[in-house]
């Protein structure tokens, strides 16, 4: 009896430790839908393929790997991914506020990376800085395969993390070698282990010997520009990921000599990048860049856990085009003060001041700004603020005393809408954003909704009565689509209703279609209620995305307390 209750009592607490996700080996396919070019007037939804049964419907299982999805007509060819190592949300960030008191102890780390801020000021419709949050567990391996897959690794999957096995999960890597797309790496060789025979070409090595700050980020300085240059052939996603910050962490921490020194290291190859990007703008306006840590680290260095310092890491986008419709530096430099305040007072919230993206976020994102099917088991929403990047009035993404902390990338238009009268030209402009954003919003959704119902037919790990009110909500922003609307000359998206009707569906649009409808309510009250049912087409979606994504984090990212604790106390109890 004894053994027994000491396997139940060992069974409770690793069920409740050793966290699992089923795999589901699922690759996304599409049909493209046209991107709206920025010289024109864009068209604002399109038809949708086929798309799987929703979860209120169990429905019969069927040997098939493809699932399909929908992507829009890319609006950039080619991406460069610099992954700096542990590279913490505060470390990006520039004062040049001297009597702000910051302790001594944070000077190592502290103001050596100000191209970010240079640029930001410079170049302010080029680029966007977000605070970068990762899920746990906050190790490499863990990381670079949400970053890729846009999936929920789990804390179980954390043993693997110095044995990288490949990645047999849809991810972006595959979707842009399936898509005919050359992919080069430089720097840390955890990659080449993920995604073996992948790249064109790699010049790669080891991060696993923590002593060596220098040896794999010389290497990537080494061919990055010339790779950059096309000196080697071409390509289309550049990843060089650099390990130094991380090693300076693991063997002396932030508060070091060694982390100045890389810091400003990084500063070199950012400024060298960036500026070659602005001098060729012709050559590179059709290009992305993304400067992206995979998490933090702790005052000592360490990173592994979910604290908030081994999660907070950066995300700076940039690019020879404008990719910002809103920059505002005077808010710029207000959030950059009050963040390093937080930390000066050693705040929780340290970020609280900035745009907080997660992780999993970055993968939809880049699909969609690539033109590539947005890898079946994404759980992230895409990031609004790249997708609305016309030339508009900063009120309309930055309301009047707001700086859009509480995470709300559609604050600034909400408000504006319940404020403000629009003339005639800006009812247009704003209408044409948020076809944009209803276009990824919807492509986002279909992909969660996709692979929920399917995760449900091969596991009934995830609740069912979450998972029916999870699928209520994509039908509903599909309901609020349509019924915003007539529609008539569109093919339509099946989905079962409560009572196993076929209804006919399509949460997408023409432009004809909107411009009448606008055109109709031109000068009068009613034509901003219209758009602000459009903000709510979007807002619709994007709550779909938040509470699917809350739901896997709770059961595949968060420890199941009651669990271990009963399985302790169990043990205890026995002994």
């Amino acid at each position: 009896v004894g053994i027994a209750v000491w396997c139940l009592a060992l069974y409770w607490f690793t069920t409740g430790f050793f966290l699992t996700r089923y795999q589901v080996s699922y690759t996304s396919d599409t049909t493209a839908l046209p991107w709206p070019d920025e010289q024109s007037s864009p068209p604002l939804l399109y038809k949708i393929p086929h798309t799987e049964q929703p979860l209120l419907h169990p429905v019969t299982p069927e040997t098939k790997s493809h699932a399909h999805t929908a992507v829009l007509n890319h609006p950039f060819k080619r991406a460069i991914f610099i992954v700096i190592d542990a590279l913490r949300f505060d470390f990006v960030l520039y004062d040049d506020d001297k009597h702000t008191g910051y302790p001594d102890r944070d000077r190592f780390f502290r103001n050596h990376l100000p191209v970010v801020n240079r640029l930001l000021q410079s170049q302010p419709t080029h680029c966007h800085l977000f605070h970068f949050v990762a899920d746990a567990p906050t190790t490499t391996m863990q990381r670079l395969k949400g970053l890729t897959t846009g999936g929920i690794p789990t804390f179980f999957d954390a043993r693997n993390n110095f044995d990288s096995a490949a990645i047999d999960e849809d991810n972006l890597i595959d979707q842009l070698v399936a898509s005919g797309r050359k992919v080069v790496l430089l720097g840390d060789d955890t990659w080449a282990h993920l995604f073996p025979g992948r790249f064109v070409r790699e010049h790669s090595a080891s991060p696993l010997v923590v002593k060596d700050l220098d040896s794999v980020d010389n290497l990537v300085m080494q061919y990055l520009m010339p790779e950059v240059r096309g000196e080697y052939g071409d390509w289309d996603m550049l990843v060089a990921h650099f390990v130094g910050v991380d090693h300076v962490g693991h063997r002396f921490g932030p508060s070091h000599p060694a982390m100045r020194d890389k810091l400003e290291q990084m500063e070199f190859v950012l400024d060298s990048l960036t500026s070659h990007l602005s001098k060729h703008k012709a050559t590179f306006n059709d290009t992305i860049l993304f400067v992206l840590g995979d998490h933090g680290m702790t005052p000592e260095g360490d990173h592994g856990g979910a604290s908030a310092e081994e999660a907070d890491s950066t995300l700076f986008v940039y690019s020879p085009r404008n990719i910002n419709a809103s920059p505002n530096q005077q808010v710029l430099l207000q959030q950059q003060r009050s963040h390093h305040t937080r930390i000066a007072e050693r705040d929780q919230n340290q970020a609280a001041s900035f745009r907080r993206v997660m992780q999993t976020d970055l993968v939809p994102t880049v699909a969609l700004l690539l033109g590539i099917p947005i890898p079946f088991a994404s759980l992230g929403s895409f990031i609004p603020e790249l997708f609305l990047h016309r030339s508009l009035d900063p009120a309309f993404f930055m309301g009047e005393g707001t700086t859009e902390a509480d995470g709300a990338a559609l604050t600034g238009l909400r408000s504006m809408l319940t404020t403000k009268e629009l003339d005639v030209q800006q009812t247009e402009t704003f209408s044409a954003v948020l076809g944009t954003a209803i276009n990824a919003a919807y492509a986002t959704s279909l992909q969660i909704h996709n692979y929920l119902t399917r995760y449900s037919r091969v596991s009934s790990q995830l609740p069912q009565d979450r998972l029916s009110s999870i699928a209520a909500l994509f039908t509903k922003a599909v309901h609020q689509s349509q019924s915003a609307f007539t529609i008539s000359d569109l093919a339509t998206v099946g989905l079962e209703s409560n009572n196993s009707n076929h209804s006919n569906l399509n949460p997408f649009l023409s432009q004809s279609q909107i411009d009448q409808y606008l055109g109709s309510l031109s000068g009068t009250q009613h034509s901003d209620d219209a758009l602000v049912r459009l903000l709510e087409i979007v807002d619709g979606f994007l709550a779909h995305h938040r509470d699917a994504a809350d739901l896997c984090r709770r059961m595949w990212a968060t420890f199941d307390l009651d669990l271990m604790i009963s399985g302790l106390a169990v043990f205890v109890l026995a002994t």
